[in-house]
């Protein structure tokens, strides 16, 4: 246990690296597989029209930023879209690298874990949560299809989302240690850390901060009030990001000819999100994919209330919510509408509180038998969805389908 605590950093950086290159080989076989275009292509597609001057990249342009430098400044579709795959595997395994690195210090905080098994080390129950956290997926809602309908807490074929990801956990992680100072927030420079951290996010994209920045407020001001200087802190932390959305907005909306859809305006109903994304779905199917999509945290909340006191479940399951809620009452009209843009807050969000209660799972010790027992079950649940991910990664190869 010592030693691989000891060399933690090192056990990290070669899970990462593995994740890195099976991701990155999974998708250059799935796309050598496939017949039609699918999202990395429409994005490499939209970086060449960008450089031939036939429009501009989204203004979350991170992605294409990256994909441009790792395919040494090439224009030539072939190493583009080698670069974007490379790029993908390597966000992939920077999610394993920023979760694991993130858990351990939890676990090592107690800000999750009241205790860490014996058996296993606090670093490796980390690196545990981390590998799953990328394969945990919602049983189907029908054998339609996997993806159409759910919210799930992965979703492998948005390019840009994937590559936000780490930064969504760092953002997490960052605002969990805030929260923890029990009179006062902490030093400033960690406020200027998580802003930092919030900004590169949605520079790749600003999906996370709609559902992390409500939570995090109130919780903020329910724990150090509602005085001056706490509201500055809390704008050094969050206002940066603001201005960047706000920036990106304006953008999208002045150059609706630069977008991949063309322009859109944003609309309010009830529920909103959830009618444009799951069509003609009779009240059966639309429940079903709900309870397929919440199955796990409503199931370790149930068994484990207890977790809602502490700062890292109010601040995941704050986030969800208020994702939820965007999600039921904004949706965009037009040729965007189907586009999912206000669905990607839900699955960033459900991603961070997946991984969240994975990694408390884990480190939960059991008291009693009545707690091995719930315990037992909330592993098993966890354990299937994980199982369920890894069949879903592999039928799309079998089918062909790349959803």
């Amino acid at each position: 246990m010592q030693r691989i605590e000891k060399n933690f950093r090192g056990l990290t950086v070669l899970l990462a690296l593995a994740t890195a290159l099976a991701a990155a080989g999974y998708y250059l076989l799935l796309l050598w597989k496939l017949e039609w275009i699918t999202d990395i292509q429409l994005h490499v597609g939209m970086l060449q029209n960008a450089l031939r001057g036939q429009g501009s990249v989204p203004t979350n342009f991170g992605f294409y930023a990256v994909v441009r430098i790792a395919s040494g400044f090439s224009e030539r579709p072939g190493y583009l879209l080698a670069a974007a795959i490379g790029v993908i595997g390597l966000a992939w395994g920077g999610l394993v690298a920023a979760s694991g690195y993130a858990g351990a210090d939890l676990l090592e905080r107690r800000l999750v874990g009241e205790e860490v098994a014996a058996s296993l080390p606090g670093p490796l129950l980390a690196l545990l949560a981390a590998t799953g956290s990328c394969l945990v997926f919602p049983l189907p809602a029908s054998f339609e299809g996997w993806y159409l309908g759910l919210l799930p807490p992965n979703v492998y074929h948005n390019s840009t989302i994937i590559c936000a990801l780490p930064f969504n956990v760092l953002a997490f992680w960052l605002g969990v240690k805030q929260l923890a100072v029990i009179r006062r927030p902490a030093a400033l420079t960690d406020d200027v850390v998580l802003a930092l951290v919030l900004v590169i996010g949605a520079i790749f994209k600003p999906s996370y901060a709609f559902a992390f920045i409500p939570a995090y407020a109130v919780l903020f001001m329910r724990q150090f009030g509602l005085r001056l200087p706490v509201l500055g802190r809390l704008a050094v932390a969050l206002l940066p990001v603001l201005l960047v959305i706000a920036g990106q907005l304006l953008w999208t909306r002045q150059h609706p000819h630069d977008t991949l859809y063309g322009a859109s305006n944003l609309a309010l109903g009830w529920p909103a999100g959830w009618r444009t994304f799951v069509p003609g779905f009779g009240p059966a199917r639309v429940a079903a994919c709900a309870a397929s999509s919440l199955l796990v945290p409503v199931a370790a909340y149930a068994l484990r209330p207890a977790w809602l006191r502490r700062r890292p479940h109010q601040l995941a399951l704050g986030s969800l919510l208020a994702g939820l809620l965007l999600f039921l009452l904004v949706h965009e009209t037009g040729l965007r509408a189907r586009h999912g843009n206000f669905i990607w807050q839900v699955v960033a969000a459900s991603h961070v509180l997946h991984w969240v209660i994975l990694l408390e799972g884990l480190a939960w010790v059991p008291t009693d038998p009545a707690e091995s027992r719930r315990k037992k079950l909330l592993l098993g649940l966890l354990a299937i969805e994980v199982l369920s991910g890894a069949v879903y990664l592999a039928s799309s190869l079998v089918r062909g389908v790349y959803q």
